[in-house]
């Protein structure tokens, strides 16, 4: 997901202590969510602006607060999803370098477990596991998702009701901003990718109606910063001054990764591969993976020059079979995530 003087009197003593336990009163008998909150599967995502800490939750009947603390101090909180009886906690914790963060821990309630390590040069670890980053941002005719996924695979975004919203390629372990068309708001999102899903609602509700299961309820605004008049509150003035209209940012393009490779590789030559990023653009990262039968993927991250272009070459030696090699896009504020089509290599 995201993802604290002396008594004069006797009756003024009970006076005040029978306040404070009608005050209390809403805390003690609300259901004691946390007392049944277990942590269960754990992952830790490499990320450029920290790592990130993925938790799946169960036995929690409200909205549920989960931190992540790890040696040194670092610490970050999130909360679950309000009536999830199963829910992913993720959150970043920034300034934080990924290969350094040890002995982390996540808590909910009264339960607590390790995360695990990352391990050197490694890209993710734990268990399979996906969690949003933060709200579903709408940006234009967009909303903005930020997800983490601890093994390669596809995402694809989906509403409760079951329709499909965006498929994208194969990507490795890492983090990655989508941008989801046609999800209105207050509409109920599912994330799946690697064999497991977390949810979501896409941006503030446009009314007070009741969201879909497991969704936090959004409070609607009156225009003036206050909450709407209740019973036997004067009600806001009928005609409040009109409040500026905001631009609408301008929606944010797709892109489109190509990739060529040779049909075969001689004994002892090297593999290399190229490719562009159209709208052509330079400077972006490109995470190139090689992987062939028989030994451990590998990948290697470039910059794309001018025009888009880009070069890659595995940094293994050749082995005997079919190399299958693909290139990954994170995507940025301005382009959209997008991943090439795989190619394949012979070498005799």
């Amino acid at each position: 997901m995201i993802r604290y003087g002396t008594t004069t009197k006797r009756v003024a003593a009970v006076a005040t202590a029978l306040g404070l336990t009608a005050l209390a009163a809403p805390v003690l008998s609300s259901p004691a969510s946390a007392a049944g909150a277990r942590i269960g599967a754990r992952a830790i995502v490499d990320s450029p602006r920290g790592p990130v800490l993925l938790a799946r939750v169960t036995g929690q009947t409200t909205s549920l607060k989960v931190t992540f603390a790890c040696k040194g101090g670092a610490a970050v909180s999130t909360r679950t999803l309000r009536g999830a009886a199963s829910d992913t906690a993720a959150a970043r914790i920034t300034g934080a370098n990924s290969q350094r963060v040890t002995r982390c821990a996540a808590r909910a309630g009264a339960s607590q477990r390790s995360v695990p390590a990352l391990p050197a040069g490694g890209r993710a670890a734990g268990a399979r596991l996906v969690g949003i980053l933060g709200p579903a941002l709408p940006q234009g005719s967009t909303t903005r998702l930020d997800v983490a996924i601890s093994a390669p695979g596809t995402i694809t975004v989906k509403t409760t009701a079951g329709r499909t919203l965006l498929t994208t390629g194969r990507h490795l372990a890492g983090v990655y901003r989508l941008f989801v068309r046609n999800a209105p708001r207050g509409t109920g999102l599912v994330v799946t990718a690697i064999g497991a899903s977390d949810r979501i609602l896409a941006g503030p509700s446009p009314s007070a109606a009741t969201p879909p299961p497991g969704q936090e309820t959004v409070t609607p605004d009156n225009g003036q910063g206050t909450p709407p008049a209740g019973p036997g509150t004067p009600a806001p003035p009928q005609n409040p001054t009109p409040q500026p209209q905001r631009p609408v940012p301008p929606a944010v393009p797709v892109s489109h990764l190509s990739l060529s490779c040779p049909g075969n590789v001689g004994p002892g030559a090297p593999l290399v591969v190229s490719g562009q990023i159209t709208p052509a653009t330079e400077g972006v990262t490109i995470v190139v993976s090689f992987s062939v039968t028989g030994r451990p993927s590998t990948s290697q991250t470039v910059q794309t020059g001018p025009g888009g272009t880009y070069t890659a070459q595995t940094s293994d030696p050749l082995a005997f079979g079919t190399w299958s090699i693909q290139s990954f896009f994170a995507g940025t504020p301005t382009l959209q995530a997008s991943s090439s089509p795989t190619c394949l290599t012979r070498t005799p």
